[in-house]
């Protein structure tokens, strides 16, 4: 009897241990906390409850209506044309005013050329002596350009260089101009075939470019014409004489190669001073009783550097000379 009461014994206890030993489970209410329930179904409160945000849904991005791209074009540049350089040395005309002088680089018409010179004027870039430095041909447009424009800014130079003389010169015939000063070839002043340019005191004058046939290159002929133009224009601004007996300035009645070609070349204070006081104003005295009151025949004293044609014919002259020198030898020897 006493096995039979330990054996009952034995199985209440089992189970008392048992329904002890069964865990609670963790339920979730759906709001994003956490609840413990018990065995009889009685919810008991927690003592901590773990809030977790819940994530807002996300939100859709509204996609931006398609947009018409055109068709990309591409235009090819076209080059500008180039500009002739800026002149550095320039006194500017205002619009409406008169130039003090107008250098005329065109094909004509050439003022006073039927008073003042022969064999009738043509255009300076048809000059032998030009073609021979453009490689044997004419300059075309953009290199008669340049040319005109780097003697119009040593021409302004030149006066600067001389007591800052700043008289108005343009190379736009549609200025009004006082004076007029062509540069052209084919031409010569009959009195005196050697001179290089010629002037109606206080009018219109020229430059003898075919004159200038010394020069090894583009720039010194440039400044060799610039210098020949601003010796003219001191005698069309009024100045009827040649100041300088040296031949060291550009007012001298003569002149090296040298002094055509240098870019220090002025003109001496004599002649400035005489410049200024006429102030470059258009003058009536260049015509007289006898008629023109010519000056300005500047002439080129001795070429510095024979030319190829010049060695040639010395070269020539030296051989026959030895030849019939050794004849005469023979002669009298025999």
């Amino acid at each position: 009897m006493s096995a039979v009461k330990t054996l009952i014994l034995s199985v209440l206890i089992m189970g008392v241990s048992g329904s002890l030993a069964h865990a609670e489970p963790m339920i979730s209410n759906g709001v994003g906390s956490w609840s413990f329930w018990s065995s009889g179904g009685a919810p008991v409160t927690p003592t901590t409850a773990l809030a977790v945000a819940t994530p807002a849904p996300p939100v859709p991005t509204p996609t931006p209506p398609p947009v018409a791209v055109a068709a990309a074009t591409y235009t090819v540049p076209t080059a500008a044309p180039v500009p002739p350089p800026a002149p550095r040395f320039s006194n500017p005309i205002p619009p409406g005013g008169t130039a003090d002088a107008y250098l005329n680089f065109s094909t004509g018409p050439y003022p006073e050329a039927s008073l003042m010179t022969t064999g009738g004027a043509q255009p300076w870039f048809t000059s032998p002596v030009v073609e021979k430095l453009y490689g044997g041909q004419a300059p075309n447009t953009q290199q008669q350009a340049d040319f005109t424009n780097a003697v119009l800014d040593h021409v302004n130079q030149t006066f600067q260089l001389s007591g800052g003389l700043a008289p108005k010169i343009t190379l736009d015939p549609s200025i009004p101009a006082n004076h007029t000063l062509s540069v052209v070839s084919n031409t010569s002043y009959g009195a005196n075939p050697n001179a290089i340019g010629i002037t109606d005191v206080g009018n219109s004058g020229f430059s003898f470019i075919d004159k200038l046939s010394y020069g090894s290159s583009i720039n010194e002929l440039e400044w060799a014409v610039a210098h020949n133009v601003s010796h003219e224009l001191m005698h069309a601004f009024g100045v009827s004489g040649h100041d300088d007996q040296s031949g060291n300035y550009l007012d001298a009645a003569s002149a090296k190669w040298e002094l055509l070609t240098s870019p220090t070349t002025r003109f001496s204070d004599a002649a400035i001073a005489d410049i200024k006081a006429r102030a470059f104003a258009p003058s009536s005295s260049g015509f007289t009783a006898g008629g023109l009151q010519l000056d300005g025949d500047l002439e080129i004293l001795a070429s510095p550097v024979p030319e190829p044609t010049t060695w040639a014919l010395w070269g020539l002259a030296l051989s026959a000379a030895v030849v019939q020198r050794r004849r005469q030898l023979r002669r009298k020897t025999n």
